[in-house]
């Protein structure tokens, strides 16, 4: 059986694409880092979906960080946190 690549051409530009998104990079470009902090990290900071998820992470010293993907486009990336304080756990 041959494998066949498949591709997606926009429509608005002519640009190709991965064949499993609706969407050009090129039309509908990514967020900035301001605009993904605004929505707290639940969009999907290419194709704007809420459909996200996070998996492994780790820390070293004053920062965090956690794998992301979208599950409605192949995008994947690395949400960073930054040590600001500490909540006392004490009654």
């Amino acid at each position: 059986m041959k494998m066949i690549k498949i591709t997606w051409t926009c429509a608005n530009c002519d640009s190709v694409e991965h064949p499993d998104v609706d969407w050009c990079a090129i039309c509908r470009p990514m967020m900035t880092d301001e605009e993904y902090v605004q929505t707290g990290g639940n969009k999907c900071p290419y194709c704007k979906s809420v459909n996200v998820e996070s998996s492994s992470g780790g820390a070293d010293g004053s920062y965090a960080w956690a794998d992301c993907s979208c599950a409605d486009c192949p995008a994947s990336w690395t949400d960073v946190y930054e040590l600001t304080g500490f909540n006392p756990d004490f009654e």
